[in-house]
């Protein structure tokens, strides 16, 4: 019994329960017949563990592309000391920074520029919408508050002003999908 558990098979089936003798015994290449050599194990052996070493050695040593440094993005929609220089898209007038390097270039290439302000819009657009749901969540929350009174004048206040909160970042999620980016910029 004390040779079985020199057979990994047999250990494994030792730990998911399988009896002894369960598994057929399978022919392993360690078993080193006459006609393999140590050698020729050892080489085979280094050859099965060679994804795993490999990929412990990427994991441990990145190559040198993965540290490499990321880039300042183009623009920003709020002013920073190295964006500096206010530009706004032609479509809807939506208010970006870039650096004036940058600035340069925009003027001189209608392709970039035009790539640029898509992004630029998409991303104002995105904010906008973001803080009208976040506005909207308040009101929700607001109504079913006054909901939850009992029935009569406080509830009925109540629940109108709920009902009539300003809700200024919708109005210019509104009048920027139109086509007024300034006007709700501004506003």
């Amino acid at each position: 019994m004390a040779n079985a558990f020199a057979i990994p098979e047999t250990l494994l089936s030792i730990v998911l329960g399988i009896p002894p003798g369960g598994r057929p015994r399978q022919h392993h290449y360690t078993d080193e017949p006459d006609y393999i050599s140590g050698l020729e194990v050892r080489f085979f052996s280094l050859v099965q563990m060679l994804p795993a070493l490999l990929f412990a050695a990427i994991a441990f040593f990145p190559p040198p592309s993965a540290h490499s440094h990321v880039p300042e993005p183009l623009f920003k929609l709020k002013r920073d000391v190295l964006y500096a220089t206010e530009v706004r898209s032609g479509a809807r007038g939506a208010v970006y920074y870039v650096p004036a390097k940058f600035a340069e270039a925009l003027r001189s290439d209608a392709v970039v520029r035009t790539r640029v302000e898509e992004f630029v819009e998409r991303e104002t657009l995105y904010g906008y919408e973001t803080a009208c749901a976040a506005e909207e969540v308040r009101r929700d929350r607001a109504v079913e508050s006054a909901k939850r009174k009992p029935r009569g004048e406080e509830r009925d206040t109540a629940l109108d002003e709920a009902l009539k909160a300003p809700m200024p970042q919708c109005a210019r999620r509104d009048a920027f999908g139109r086509g007024g980016g300034a006007a709700a910029a501004a506003g």
